[in-house]
C-alpha cells in the first residue's frame, strides 16, 4: 500500500481538487512512462470513465449542477488495493431567470418525431450496447461548436433556473438549464466539438428541443446539439472534430430566436459544455 501511495504522491494526486458545481475535472490516474495502473474509479458511488488523451490516462470526474458543496473521495482502484482522491465540490452561482409573460411557448410547426418506444428521449436513457462498446475511450481534444468568428453573445447559460409560466413559479418548480445557448445567425453552420459517431440526426422535432443530434465521443461522452434548421449528417454516420453536422435554427417549443443549444453529457451528468471542451484542447 505504501508503494501504491508513492506512487500516487508521485502523480500530484494526494492534493485535493476543487471544482464547481456542474463543471467536469479530469484527474490524471496514470502515465505511459510510470505505468500505475488504475482498473476503475468511482465519485458519489458511481463510476467513473476512464479516458486517454494525449497519450495519458484520465479519470473524468462530472460533478452535477446540483451536487451539495463539500469534499468527496474519488476512489480509484488499483492492482495492489484502493486508494482515493479528495475532490472539493465549491457552490456555482446560477441565474433564475422568469421568461413568462415575455416568452409564451410556441407550438410546434410541424409534427414532433415520434420517439422509439424504449425511451423517451434518445439522449437521456440511451443504454449501453454494442455499438457503443465497440466506440474506443480515448479522446483528441474538442473544440467550440460554431466559429468564434459568429458567434454573437451567450443567451441561455448552464444551470439557469427557468419558470417558463406562472404556475411553475407559484409552485416553485423552475426548469434547469443543462445546455449552454450560442446565438448566431440562422443558417451559421453547427460542428461536432469532437470526433464520434452520430447516435440520433434527423430534421423532425423532438418538440421542445426542435431538430436534434447526438454525437457519442465515447461510450460514455456524448454531446447534443438543438434547436437545428436541418441536419446534415444521419444516424449512424462517423464523423471528425469540426466537420458540419447541421445548421443553426429556431426550431422547438423553448426556443425563442436563432440558437444553438449544446449539452455535453458523461455518464449521466450534464456538465458545463464550455468547460468540458476547455478541459480537453486539441493537440496544435
Amino acid at each position: 500500500m505504501l508503494y501504491t501511495l508513492f506512487l500516487l504522491w508521485l502523480l500530484g494526486l494526494k492534493a485535493p481538487v476543487v471544482v464547481q458545481q456542474g463543471n467536469p475535472v479530469a484527474v490524471q490516474v496514470t502515465t505511459t512512462d510510470r505505468g500505475v495502473q488504475v482498473r476503475s474509479a468511482r465519485f458519489m458511488g458511481q463510476p467513473v470513465p476512464l479516458v486517454w488523451y494525449r497519450g495519458q490516462r484520465y479519470a473524468l470526474v462530472p460533478v452535477a449542477v446540483d451536487a451539495k458543496p463539500g469534499s468527496y473521495p474519488l476512489l480509484l482502484e488499483l492492482p495492489y488495493g484502493q486508494d482515493s482522491v479528495v475532490v472539493e465540490v465549491v457552490a456555482a452561482g446560477f441565474r433564475v431567470r422568469h421568461l413568462y409573460p415575455k416568452y409564451p411557448l410556441k407550438k410546434p410547426t410541424v409534427p414532433p418525431l415520434p420517439l422509439p418506444p424504449d425511451t423517451n428521449k434518445p439522449f437521456f436513457r440511451a443504454r449501453l450496447n454494442d455499438w457503443q462498446a465497440a466506440l474506443p475511450n480515448e479522446v483528441e481534444g474538442f473544440t467550440l461548436p460554431i466559429d468564434s468568428r459568429h458567434l454573437q453573445r451567450f443567451s441561455g447559460l448552464f444551470g439557469d433556473k427557468r419558470y417558463w409560466t406562472r404556475q411553475q413559479y407559484h409552485e416553485r418548480r423552475p426548469k434547469r438549464h443543462y445546455g449552454l445557448d450560442f446565438v448566431a445567425d440562422t443558417g451559421t453552420a453547427v460542428r461536432a466539438i469532437g470526433s464520434g459517431v452520430v447516435r440520433w440526426a434527423d430534421d423532425a422535432w423532438l418538440r421542445d428541443d426542435g431538430v436534434t443530434v447526438v454525437v457519442f465521443h465515447t461510450p460514455a461522452i456524448r454531446s447534443v446539439y438543438q434547436h437545428l434548421a436541418r441536419v446534415c449528417v444521419v444516424t449512424g454516420d462517423t464523423v471528425r472534430r469540426g466537420q458540419v453536422l447541421g445548421y443553426i435554427g429556431n426550431t422547438g417549443s423553448n426556443s425563442k430566436g436563432p440558437h444553438l443549444d449544446i449539452k455535453v453529457k458523461v455518464v449521466n451528468v450534464y456538465v458545463h459544455p464550455l468547460r468540458f471542451i476547455e478541459a480537453f484542447p486539441p493537440s496544435p
